[in-house]
């Protein structure tokens, strides 16, 4: 397996063998159909497999992205991704091949890449669970504020770069890695996967290998 483009569709749970239970999360992965093989013999300079997934409307697309596909004889998509392959897993791919779950295999492990929940602007005590302040008497203002930020009064006298302040909460790339693939469903394109995704419901989802842990 090397990566593929799915949708969240939430969690539920599964039995094992000795009547343990396990969360999981569901994934619909494809069908994804293959854009662009690029070659580090050619002009890319690279070897890598560029996938189109979620067929739309040409309407919804933009004439450069609908020229994409009008190039190579395929419906829009909504979304390309690229992912960098070996040269013998290159070989495995041709432009308008449909991609699904033929590539996964129970037991084997996945990165699960996807946009985190917005929170929107949120201060100290949710976003980097701070303590507060207390609220005896005497004591104003300052229960869930996050403190003095600066350091000194000379030098250097700003708030340093990097600091943990107030502001917006998720909605940014995320990555859960080694999630052990334990069903497959081929029938409907579905992965059962063991752990937390991240995104909301519905939201695009990137399975590609683990990077710590090896294939079986």
């Amino acid at each position: 397996m090397h990566a593929i483009l799915g949708t969240k569709l939430g969690m539920t749970q599964i039995w094992g063998p000795e009547g343990n239970r396990f969360a999981a999360t569901v994934v619909q992965v494809g069908p994804c159909v293959v854009t662009k093989l690029k070659r580090e013999d050619g002009k890319d300079g690279y070897n890598a497999v560029q996938f189109g997934y979620e067929a739309v409307p040409e309407r919804k697309l933009s004439k450069p992205e609908v020229g994409v596909f009008k190039k190579v004889g395929l419906a829009p998509h909504r979304h390309l991704r690229e992912f960098r392959v070996t040269k013998d897993q290159l070989a495995q791919y041709e432009v308008g091949q449909t991609i699904t779950t033929e590539h996964l295999k129970v037991g084997n492990f996945v990165d699960a890449v996807g946009v985190t929940k917005g929170r929107g602007f949120t201060g100290v005590m949710k976003r980097y669970q701070f303590q507060g302040f207390s609220m005896s008497h005497g004591v104003h203002e300052s229960y869930r504020g996050p403190g003095t930020g600066g350091r000194g009064s000379l030098q250097p006298s700003r708030v340093p770069p990097g600091s943990r302040r107030p502001g917006q909460m998720g909605n940014c790339r995320a990555t859960s890695q080694t999630l052990l693939i334990m069903a497959i469903d081929p029938a409907n394109n579905l992965v059962f996967l063991n752990g937390a995704v991240p995104g909301p419901r519905n939201g695009v989802v990137l399975l590609q290998s683990a990077k710590k842990a090896p294939e079986i």
